[in-house]
Parts: structure tokens; C-alpha cells; sequence
């Protein structure tokens, strides 16, 4: 996958990076922290069906990177609220295929996009030994978009006739390609054995993304593998 950042944002990556880094190194004092890494395979989910006269429209996957820190407070022994923080890659494949003046085009866009995202989670913890915990969690997230880029391919009758990249921009006005915020909905579940976890979370957009007429909200899979710096029992 190619990295989505340009280099002034890799440096606010890697800043950010630090920081998560110095920030689980302290949850050896606070006894409540997570550090998670792991794939975030997704694609964007239109509102409605789209067709168009003559024209094939489909969404794809698309995977990305994410890595996240959280903390756990404890509402009761098997009960936590869970704030967190993370860098997630949210994007998407879109392909459309069409005739014009007898040559049959199929044309790729690939969506790449990364976000600073800041879910808060309910967890419930349901343990079945000394070593082994599965855990169910629900909630939400706001995210603000760091930036983005757009792979284009054109292909006229099965050959590559043009491709290249952009920057993706945002913000709210119609010229802009995507809305800078998205928030949403989590649900998910959590296996630990000891200390290290493993998490499946579905996430789903519920707010467009979009800046003119079409409706899209992001979705994405999250798999991770973390590791937390405290013992439930």
C-alpha cells in the first residue's frame, strides 16, 4: 500500500507516533492503558443504489493501517468505559465501466484517507479463566481527517491509457472532495489471553462525507492485536 501522507504530515505522524509511544510507557504507573495496532479494511457506503444511464457503478475495498491507545475506567469489576485515541486509514475503491463513441472505458479511483479518531467505547468483560477474557464493546467516534490522496487509473478497451494521484481536499465547499469530520457508531469483541488482546470491530460513518448531492459514509473493519498493561484479576 502506498503511504498516504505527504511529508509534512509522515513528520506529524511520526510526532504523533512518540507520543502514543511515551504516553503507553506511562501506563505502567496509570495501570489502565492499551496500545493496539492492526488492518482497517474498508470501503464507503452509499445512501442509496447508484445508477447511472449506461454506466456500471461499484464499491471495493480498500485496506489500511491504524494504531490505537485507550484507557479503561472501571465502572464495576466486569464493566469499563474505554476513551481513546488513534490514527485510523479509512478508504475505498470505486469502479466504473461504461461505452462512449464504440470504446468500452473502465476507469479505478482509489480513496486513501487518514484520520485522528477519538472513539469511547462501553466494554464488557466476561471472563472464563484465569487467562482467558472475552470482552463485547459498543459506542462512538468523532474523527478529523489529517489529509488524503486519490489513485486514478483510466483503461479504454482493456489497456491503461492514463494514471496518476492527487491530493485529496477537504473542507465544506462544493469543490472540495470530502467533509474534514466524520462520526459514527463501534461494535465489537475482544479475546485476551493475560495481557495481549485480539479485536474485531465493525465502524460505520452515520454522517456523509461528501460535499455535493451524493451521500457516502465510511465503514471499515478493524483488526488489531494489542497489548494492555494491567491484569483484570
Amino acid at each position: 500500500m502506498v503511504p498516504i501522507l505527504d511529508l509534512k504530515k509522515l513528520k506529524f505522524m511520526k510526532k504523533l507516533f512518540i507520543i502514543l509511544i511515551i504516553l503507553s510507557g506511562l501506563s505502567v504507573f496509570g495501570q489502565g492503558f492499551g496500545v493496539e495496532m492492526g488492518l482497517t479494511p474498508g470501503k464507503f457506503i452509499a445512501s442509496v443504489e447508484e445508477t447511472v444511464a449506461g454506466m456500471d457503478v461499484s464499491h471495493k475495498w480498500r485496506t489500511g493501517f491504524t494504531l490505537k491507545i485507550d484507557y479503561d475506567l472501571p465502572v464495576t469489576d466486569f464493566i469499563y468505559v474505554s476513551p481513546g485515541l488513534s490514527y485510523i486509514q479509512k478508504g475505498s475503491v470505486l469502479e466504473t465501466s461504461y461505452m462512449e463513441n464504440g470504446d468500452q472505458w473502465h476507469n479505478v479511483y482509489k480513496f486513501s484517507t487518514g484520520y485522528l479518531q477519538f472513539p469511547v467505547l462501553l466494554k464488557f468483560h466476561f471472563p472464563l479463566n484465569r487467562d482467558f477474557t472475552v470482552g463485547l464493546q459498543g459506542g462512538g467516534f468523532y474523527a478529523t481527517a489529517l489529509g488524503g490522496r486519490l489513485y486514478y487509473e483510466y483503461f479504454r478497451n482493456g489497456q491503461s491509457v492514463e494514471k496518476d494521484f492527487r491530493s485529496l481536499q477537504f473542507g465544506t465547499d462544493t469543490n472540495d472532495d470530502f467533509i474534514r469530520s466524520d462520526v459514527g457508531i463501534i461494535a465489537g469483541a475482544t479475546v485476551y489471553y493475560q495481557s495481549f488482546s485480539f479485536t474485531l470491530e465493525y465502524q460505520r460513518g452515520v454522517t456523509n462525507i461528501l460535499t455535493d448531492y451524493d451521500v457516502y459514509f465510511t465503514s471499515l473493519i478493524a483488526i488489531r492485536l494489542g497489548y494492555r498493561f494491567y491484569r483484570r484479576y
